[in-house]
């Protein structure tokens, strides 16, 4: 359970993020964000963030182009993200492949944030594994191969039409255990 300061503080933080992503140029750009944040990394549609004084991730998910400052109003796919972060939200016990999502909230059709645990970045070695899963995922994989924790993630792909997104951004490594953990598997909702 995330300590109810820590929601407040991140939908906060969020808040002052689409402000400042609206604003892009003007004044307000160059206020400073709250003190002790600082990105983790950002992508397509999103950026993570550290979470000030705890082990945590706060991972806002937007239109295309928002994780870059520049949206693409005319892209017509949205995040994968979301839909992952619920079902991981009530299924990361079942696997150790799965990150553990703290608390998921949509704040308007195209955005969406949420807390999740802090991970380690992953060595080059341990693509050997993702490029395996995401054959699994992709319908490449040996379908008695596929491992039970993999079976929701494939239902996903097929039901959703989600486009597999398996690199080296988007796995990463549990401290304190060899688990490599599916950050972000999925892009382009509706468009595969």
């Amino acid at each position: 359970m995330v300590d109810p300061d820590v929601i407040r503080a991140c939908a906060a933080f969020v808040a002052v993020r689409r402000h400042k992503a609206r604003r892009t140029r003007s004044s307000i750009n160059r206020r400073p964000l709250p003190e002790g944040w600082h990105k983790l990394g950002s992508g397509l549609f999103g950026e993570a963030w550290a979470i000030p004084g705890a082990a945590l991730v706060l991972k806002i998910s937007g239109p295309a182009g928002w994780g870059r400052g520049l949206e693409q109003t005319s892209y017509p796919a949205k995040d994968a993200w979301p839909l992952y972060a619920e079902h991981c939200l009530h299924n990361w016990k079942t696997s150790a492949h799965l990150p553990r999502v703290h608390h998921v909230q949509r704040i308007s059709p195209s955005m969406t944030w949420g807390i999740l645990e802090r991970l380690d970045a992953c060595a080059r070695e341990d693509m050997e594994q993702a490029d395996e899963w995401g054959d699994i995922l992709s319908g490449y994989g040996d379908s008695p191969s596929v491992p039970e924790w993999m079976w929701p993630l494939c239902n996903m792909v097929e039901s959703l039409g989600v486009c597999v997104d398996i690199h080296d951004g988007n796995i990463m490594r549990r401290p304190g255990t060899d688990a490599i953990v599916l950050t972000d598997p999925f892009s382009d909702a509706g468009t595969a």
